[in-house]
């Protein structure tokens, strides 16, 4: 545009506002320039005003110039409009302003946090005073404040995206529908999609599904001759997402849609060049994603020459993109492309075995880390550290991946913080994953041994810690000020979580999720895999977002205020009773109870035990032979005896198949190795604190004659519970045997086996006994706190997907799981052990998450109990029975648990039939005449062993005596 020198400002002004803001040229920015020098503010503040606000819509949108600068030049504008009292005077440039600024922020990430909070305050006050107005005006606004939220680098993101998900269904439900602001429909419904395609949280194949009917909506209202430029972005947008659509009747009929969408996003980019992809300089706007968070697990299980190309394919876009940012202008763009460009090289180097592949990739990652403070990016700084852990690992560069690794842990520590809800802190743990495994590996390596149990710790139960915290300073009989403050603190948390529960109950998409994971329970699967979806999610979807914007700030400040009870806590007079977990608190732990704790990793390059004994120097183990690989054969074996799936589904044909070599095999790669250099430091047991899928394996049954192995969950969890524990001679038991169901057989050898337990007068001061229709969480709580030992015998589930599901059945439809034991709704105040005889309960943690550790041993542990006797598959009942009475015997004679464990299980496998018939012929001594179906049982079980040979040895597999395991201190 050539303005005529005779033009007056208000002729100019009128040409500028003609101007498509994304079709502006450099030429129609300096005219505006020139308007703007013209204009008198003066004389014609609105003209001024108005001016500005098309100049900075021009930088903002046009493609001419540097993007960087124009961005900052934008901002400017729009700061310098609002720093006026606009919002009176002239209400549509104050909304325009207050916009832009979002818009700005959206597409600088460089931006600083205060920036970003002062936009969301102002956008607070747009939207207020736009609802019940013009519903296009508020659908603008809205739109912009939910892609403001989108891009966000610090804080709690998932609650972010789920604001930004309100607000984006609030402007749609105000358009009404297409027919009224068919642009506007379109776009709002086109930014819908591209938000369910980021969440992190819930079935992605839901996510996905859900994005893809948005965007479908998106583009029938976008058609090519009246949206060109819209259209495009929706199609390139379904391109990215089809190949994952679980709609589409095949795979290949999703590949065939994808390229059809991304062919005809082409071909309207080749008519009119306003449709093609935008730079990645445009941030979040360029909708085109780096290789730093990419999966490229797939490519190891490639042909070489397959996944060259990709590489190349993928390095070659790559490098124009790094080439075309500025890492002073666009930093934070520049540096996760430079990071995705090191981490394809990483991949490259490990295809072609290329030393100038891995030295280009450790210079980008270093360049991309030096270019991102952890403070105003942490995602990324993460994501950075943890690509340079994954090079230095793959090249065996210990000093490389070890404090990269150490340095990815601190971050997602602190975004761990920042989150709220469970499964949000949940997702922040599983984007954490290995770190501090490979961390502590590495320091190992190095040599740095208590670095590396530090880290090893670290990553223990990190879901728990704060109730772990919470129990020590109560059980540590801290100060009543103190004392009130936690339980304040955790109350409010924990009413909280149950009202978000409350909430996700009468969300469609959650019942689906829970669907999932109890059919990858009973299949042995991944849910991830289970693609069933919501084709229609119901009214109910909005209010229930709506309640989870409402309490996940209140939640979040909860944890807040109990992270500081307990800084305050550990700053007062009882501070000192809670151990800082480095190398010297975790020593204090094994000198308490008296034994080592081991630290045992799996990696690419082999094991390593980290041994912390009760009073010596650290000893590092290395079993190059014990690979990850290994781990991973162990536990899925073959088709035809497969461990995890046998242990799960409690096959006991196919687990009497998978152990024996299971067992074989660990007790020569690590265990025996293992306690023969522990036997030579004078120690005849150990506890294991296996991280990884290791802690998946019944390492304990490897262990040789003579030699004893238990497990904890954490040396921060054995602390907590030690602190308040006394030892006496008084022994007083809680015996609950064969609890009443409908849903459950009936146990009469559980009825007999607590009888006889509960028998054993001269042993027990006390002893109480439940049966049937009395057990019932309410009698167990009353009883729990004041006796020593608690003996279950009933049935229990373990629920691999669902943790906190797992549970003890009671009578009827009561149960006792380990939400229960974590919210205290039991104390065992004064008990020393817990033996719970029920189906997989020394099972803990959920299979993405196996350091967790959360199963009912754990929450055992937080209810006070310091040891716990379980097993780690469903047990056949005549071993079970067999193996509780004599355990006893065993646990009267040594008072260890750990040994009378060992001892138990090594007396079941070589006890004859003669032996066992004399035992079961002694149960039968402490029956009752009610007792008639126990007698019956009995009875069976007796004929059955006094028919076979007096020497055979019918419980010598592994299946019956290996399960039983013992946990704690």
């Amino acid at each position: 545009m050539t303005a005529s020198p005779l033009s007056t400002p208000g002729d100019s002004l009128s040409r500028m506002r003609t101007i498509v803001p994304h079709l502006a040229t450099a030429e129609d920015m300096q005219q505006c320039e020139e308007l703007l020098g013209a204009i008198d503010p003066l004389v014609d503040f609105a003209a001024s005003v108005e001016a500005q606000a098309i100049l900075a819509t021009f930088l903002l949108e046009s493609r001419e110039g540097t993007r960087g600068q124009n961005v900052a030049r934008a901002f400017g504008i729009y700061r310098q409009m609002l720093s006026t009292d606009l919002r009176h005077p002239l209400p549509e440039a104050w909304e325009a302003a207050v916009i832009g600024i979002a818009n700005c922020l959206i597409a600088e990430p460089n931006a600083s946090l205060d920036a970003y909070e002062a936009a969301v305050r102002l956008l607070d006050q747009l939207v207020e005073h736009l609802r019940g107005g013009d519903p296009e005006r508020l659908a603008v606004a809205l739109g912009s404040y939910a892609q403001l939220l989108q891009s966000a680098h610090t804080g709690d993101r998932d609650e972010n995206l789920a604001r930004a998900l309100a607000l984006l269904q609030e402007a749609i439900a105000g358009l009404g529908d297409g027919e009224r602001y068919p642009m506007r429909w379109s776009r709002a419904h086109h930014n819908l999609g591209t938000l369910y395609a980021s969440l992190r949280l819930g079935d992605r194949s839901q996510n996905v599904d859900d994005a893809i009917r948005a965007l479908g909506v998106a583009l029938e209202w976008r058609p090519r001759n009246i949206d060109p430029v819209g259209r495009a972005r929706t199609l390139r947008a379904l391109a990215s997402l089809l190949p994952e659509w679980s709609g589409a009747d095949s795979y290949d009929e999703a590949l065939v849609s994808a390229e059809a969408c991304a062919r005809e996003a082409d071909e309207i980019a080749g008519v009119d060049p306003r449709a093609a992809p935008r730079p990645a300089a445009w941030g979040l706007l360029a909708g085109k994603q780096t290789a730093l968070n990419g999966d490229l697990d797939d490519l190891l299980g490639t042909e070489p020459e397959a996944a060259r190309a990709r590489l190349e394919l993928e390095i070659a876009h790559h490098r124009s993109v790094v080439g075309a940012l500025s890492p002073d202008r666009e930093r934070l763009q520049w540096a996760e492309w430079s990071g995705g460009l090191g981490r394809l090289l990483t991949r490259l180097a490990h295809v072609d075995h290329s030393a100038e592949a891995g030295n280009e990739a450790y210079d980008r990652l270093r360049q991309a880390i030096y270019a991102v403070p952890a403070a105003s990016s942490p995602r990324l700084a993460r994501d950075l550290y943890r690509a340079a852990g994954e090079l230095g690992h793959q090249y065996a560069l210990w000093d490389i991946s070890y404090p990269a690794y150490s340095s990815a842990l601190s971050i997602s520590n602190f975004l761990f913080d920042e989150v709220a809800t469970p499964d949000s802190r949940r997702q922040e743990l599983v984007e954490a994953r290995g770190f501090a495994q490979f961390a502590a590996y590495g320091a190992a390596r190095v040599g740095n041994a208590e670095e590396a149990i530090r880290l090893a710790e670290a990553s223990r139960s990190r879901s728990l810690i704060e109730t772990m915290a919470a129990n020590a300073f109560l059980a540590g009989h801290a100060p009543p000020e103190v004392r009130e403050s936690l339980m304040t603190a955790s109350s409010r948390v924990a009413a909280l979580e149950t009202e978000l529960r409350s909430i996700e109950e009468r969300d469609p998409r959650a019942v689906m999720r829970k669907m999932h994971r109890r059919l990858a329970e009973a299949v042995g699967a991944d849910p991830e895999w289970i693609k069933h979806r919501l084709t229609d999610p119901g009214a109910l979807s909005t209010n229930v977002i709506e309640d989870y914007v409402r309490v996940t700030p209140q939640l979040r400040a909860a944890r807040t205020a109990l992270r500081q009870a307990l800084q305050a806590a550990r700053d007062g007079p009882a501070g000192a009773r809670v151990e800082s977990l480095d190398a010297q608190g975790i020593r204090a732990v094994a000198a308490s109870i008296g034994r080592p704790l081991v630290y045992l990793m799996a990696t690419t390059w082999g094991s390593v035990a980290l041994i912390v004994p009760p009073s010596a120097d650290i000893v590092t183990l290395r079993f190059d032979d014990a690979t990850s690989g290994f781990t991973r054969a162990l536990l899925h074996a073959s088709e035809d005896a497969s461990y995890e799936r046998s242990a799960n589904r409690g096959d006991v044909q196919e687990l009497t198949r998978a152990l024996p070599p299971i067992i074989d095999a660990l007790a020569g790669a690590v265990i025996h190795p293992l306690a023969n250099r522990l036997m030579e430091m004078g120690h005849d047991r150990a506890i294991l604190v296996p991280l990884g899928t290791l802690g998946q394996l019944p390492l304990h049954a490897a262990a040789p004659q003579g030699f004893s192995l238990g497990y904890a969950t954490s040396a921060r969890a054995l602390q907590a519970v030690l602190l308040s524990r006394t030892c006496g001679d008084r022994r007083s038991l809680l015996a609950v045997g064969n609890p009443r169901r409908t849903d459950e057989p009936s146990l009469p050898l559980a009825t007999a086996e607590v009888r006889v337990i509960a028998g054993m007068r001269q042993k027990w001061s006390t002893a109480s006994l439940f049966l049937g229709g009395e057990v019932r969480a309410q009698a167990l709580a009353s009883e729990a706190a004041s006796v020593t030992h608690l003996h279950f015998a009933g049935h229990g589930i373990f629920r691999p997907f669902e943790p906190l599901e797992s549970a003890l059945l009671l009578a009827d439809q009561d149960s006792l799981s380990l939400a229960d034991l974590l919210a205290g709704k039991v104390s065992f105040a004064s008990a020393r052990l817990a033996v719970m005889c029920a189906c997989r309960s020394a099972n803990v943690g959920d299979q993405v998450l196996p350091d967790e550790m959360l199963g009912l041993p754990t929450g055992m542990l937080l209810a006070g109990v310091p040891g716990v006797v379980g097993t780690m598959w469903p047990v056949e009942e005549r071993a079970s029975a067999i193996f509780s009475v004599r355990f006893y015997e065993e646990l009267f004679s040594c008072d260890d648990p750990l040994a009378a464990v060992a001892a138990t299980q090594r007396w079941l496998r070589d006890a004859s039939a003669e032996a066992l018939t004399a035992c079961v012929e002694a149960m039968r001594k402490s029956l009752v005449p009610s007792d008639e179906a126990v007698e019956k049982a009995l009875s069976r079980l007796w004929r059955d062993l006094a028919s076979r040979s007096p020497d055979e040895r019918p419980f010598g597999a592994p299946v019956y005596w290996a399960a039983f395991a013992y946990v704690g201190a």
